[in-house]
């Protein structure tokens, strides 16, 4: 069967559109991102103390890439213990702003000679604007859970901060509370975090979005559908 010849430019155009709109997995992690970053930190000297610690990010530099995304560097890139070892974090939940990683881990209370299973959770709050996406729909491993999306970032002094807390769920009997700093349990409490930066390149101004290219290809097809058409009456 012979398939006209505006039918195989319309098949052409779509895979073509099909393919322009389809976007690539963000690079990463690096650090620093594209561009550079200046970084700081304040608020406990420790992530496991009360208050948590805070990483500050300013003058990103917007030009260099079209994406900016910020989240831990691995799906283990994280971990907390009470007992000398560390057991790697899961994602849970976004509340709001912060998104939550639980992970549990043997603790020892002196107070009363007893061993509990404790659940520890991973608390980042985003401050300065940003906003959390899933990993898994940027084409990252889900096990990363969220990334903070910097995107939207200008060039120049603007800053966002990310408060990293590490809190132990203190268990019925065991005199703490509910939300109580890691490194407030006696015992050898550890911790650990990596993060990393994930982007996408600057789009090429050399290259037409797919919109642009949509409307340079309609005259084109009009025109072929045309001419089969002024072909087809002169058969007739």
């Amino acid at each position: 069967m012979k398939i006209p010849l505006s039918i195989l430019t319309l098949m052409s155009v779509s895979l073509f559109l099909g393919v322009s709109l389809a976007k690539a997995t963000p690079i990463g992690p690096v650090y620093p991102p594209p561009g550079g970053v200046t970084f700081s930190t304040s608020g406990a000297a420790s992530a496991g103390d009360a208050g948590g610690k805070n990483f500050i990010f300013s003058g990103f530099n917007s030009s260099a890439y079209s994406d900016l995304y910020w989240g831990l560097s691995s799906p283990t890139s994280a971990a907390a213990g009470f007992d000398g070892s560390v057991s790697n974090f899961t994602f849970d939940q976004v509340l709001g702003s912060t998104a939550i990683w639980k992970a549990t881990s043997n603790w020892f209370d002196p107070a009363n000679s007893t061993n509990y299973n404790v659940t520890v959770n991973m608390d980042i709050t985003l401050n300065g604007g940003a906003f959390w996406v899933t990993a898994g729909s940027l084409g990252l491993d889900p096990n990363l859970g969220v990334l903070a999306n910097l995107s939207f970032v200008p060039s120049g002094p603007f800053f966002n901060t990310f408060n990293i807390k590490f809190v132990g769920q203190g268990p019925p009997g065991s005199g703490l509370g509910s939300n109580t700093a890691l490194n407030s349990f006696e015992g050898q409490t550890n911790s650990s975090f990596n993060g990393g930066f994930y982007y996408d390149p600057p789009a090429s101004s050399s290259v037409p979005d797919s919109g642009s290219t949509l409307l340079l290809l309609i005259p084109a097809i009009l025109g072929l559908c045309g001419m089969r058409r002024a072909k087809a009456s002169l058969r007739s």
